[in-house]
């Protein structure tokens, strides 16, 4: 058994259970030519501290506090009102490593400690984990050189995500390597093998067995979770004399060798969709590809995905690192795809969405590239019926000029929500816009493929709801436009829906 990395044993009712670590031999990064210094993330729609933005800076001040208390050996890195801070198990000082399992800083007890805070927004509770991959300090303890990858669910939320990279004086490529994933605590209970995964919450993985060491099949794709723990039914472990088991993660990084940065290695997509995230750093453009979004690209990626049922399909890039492009397709070779739907600026600021009708049985093959050779991290989001048909998953718009693509088609009232002109309507969907100024904003439906109601609120629930603006027909056209004096810094709810409950495709623009 010399040569296995990572490998022990278990010895349970004449079972030997074997866990082997294996790696990919990719890794997420980008390339850097000298040090560099910045504080990058993005983030989920429904997060607390991010926002949904997508936001880079520049200038980024690093510190290390000494002995204080709770704050003891804590590093602080922060940019722009934003603030990263992170502290290894036992008030120790980070160094390079891979820190699973942290909790909120400074209550994370004998854990690793983590707070990514921005301007007047921070969690109660959290989880999430921090990669370091440099970690230089002076004499002084203050460091000289740091690069640190991090993500961070709010309130302990998975799907308010946020994930980032730091790099102080570093020439360390962002984002980092994937952390390696450890397996550990086997046991075998009636037929139930049950393990602990300690990794990158929500990566998925494939659990892998063999007999041998030698013959390894995939026994199930699962991701990790918050806690680590999966457990698994495994019954015909029991006639084995022997049963081994390995981790390794779902896809590797884009532009290796089996990653999908070919067509011909898409990535499944279940066929209850959900959210994935991947990346296009250093991925290709294939020899008779089209271009994706209706722009020129150069770095896609690829996924699958078989419909369950007939209707109305969403998918959004919203999350995304950098302006990305996005196409969906049938067809089962890449020089002869036929196109479904394509879009380039649709989602929030620079991302991508689309909103088809798909039918049952068919499989659709679903690109993301990067506009004009962009790169960096995708969130990948895919959904059966509409995101924002509910005032609680309302969609963001971004920025003091924004340009959005949607649908109302299958959208509902919901209880408690006003008509948002008159007394007609019945099938709305939302959005959310802070106002980065104060000043006028002009909200427009034009160019949408039905009769539009529009209407703008403040508010943070339906039952709280009050009117800013609404407006039916604009200008003569069966299509919306509002105007009103916007305050800066106010969250203003925007509400689409259609006359006499008519729908259709929906292009929503707002300008201040």
């Amino acid at each position: 058994m010399n040569g296995v990395p990572r490998f022990f044993w278990f010895f349970i009712q004449r079972i030997f259970l074997g866990c082997v670590l294996l790696l990919g031999s990719e890794c997420l990064t980008t390339s850097a030519d000298a040090a560099a210094t910045f504080f990058s993330f993005s983030s989920s729609p429904s997060a607390w501290v991010g926002g949904g933005k997508t936001t880079n800076l520049t200038s980024v001040g690093a510190s290390h506090t000494g002995s204080l208390g709770v704050y003891t050996d804590s590093v602080h890195l922060t940019a722009g009102g934003y603030e990263l801070v992170i502290v290894g198990p036992a008030l120790s000082t980070p160094q390079v490593g891979f820190y699973a399992n942290a909790t909120r800083w400074p209550f994370m007890g004998s854990g690793p400690g983590l707070a990514f805070s921005s301007p007047g927004r921070g969690d109660n509770t959290l989880s999430g984990w921090f990669n370091v991959l440099q970690a230089d300090y002076d004499v002084g303890g203050q460091p000289t050189a740091f690069a640190v990858d991090f993500v961070q669910y709010d309130e302990t939320n998975t799907n308010a995500w946020n994930r980032g990279s730091v790099r102080f004086n570093s020439d360390v490529p962002a984002p980092g390597p994937t952390p390696t994933p450890q397996i550990s605590g086997l046991l075998l209970t009636n037929g139930v093998v049950k393990f602990t995964v300690t990794g990158a919450a929500t990566t998925n993985c494939i659990v892998q067995i063999s007999t041998n060491l030698l013959t390894w099949s995939p026994l199930m794709t699962n991701a990790i979770s918050p806690v680590g723990l999966l457990a698994i039914s495994n019954a015909p472990a029991l006639a084995d004399d022997r049963r081994f088991y390995r981790i390794v993660y779902a896809t590797n990084a884009a532009g290796g060798s089996g990653s999908n940065d070919q067509f011909a290695n898409r990535t499944t997509i279940p066929s209850t969709g959900g959210f994935f995230t991947g990346s296009n750093v250093g991925a290709t453009k294939e020899a008779g590809e089209p271009d994706h979004g209706g722009a020129t690209g150069g770095k896609s990626v690829w996924w699958t995905w078989t419909a369950p049922a007939s209707g109305i399909v969403s998918i959004t890039t919203d999350g995304s690192s950098f302006d990305t492009t996005l196409g969906v397709y049938t067809g089962t070779t890449v020089s002869a795809l036929t196109s479904i739907a394509q879009d380039d600026e649709g989602g929030v600021g620079s991302c991508s969405r689309v909103v088809f009708t798909a039918s049952a049985g068919v499989t659709y093959q679903i690109a993301v590239d990067g506009y004009f050779g962009a790169s960096g991290n995708i969130s990948l989001a895919l959904k059966q019926g509409l995101f924002n048909d509910a005032f609680a998953t309302r969609l963001l718009l971004s920025g003091p000029s924004d340009y959005v693509v949607g649908s109302n088609v299958g959208a509902t009232r919901e209880t408690n929500e006003p008509y948002h002109y008159s007394s007609t309507g019945g099938q709305s969907v939302w959005w959310q816009w802070q106002a980065p100024l104060s000043g006028t904003v002009t909200i427009s439906t034009a160019n949408s493929t039905f009769d539009t109601i529009l209407a703008a609120y403040t508010g943070s629930s339906l039952s709280t709801l009050s009117l800013v603006a609404n407006n039916d027909d604009y200008g003569g056209f069966a299509t919306s436009q509002i105007s009103f004096v916007a305050t800066a810094g106010t969250v203003y709810q925007i509400a689409v829906d259609g006359y006499a409950s008519s729908s259709g495709g929906i292009i929503l623009a707002v300008q201040q």
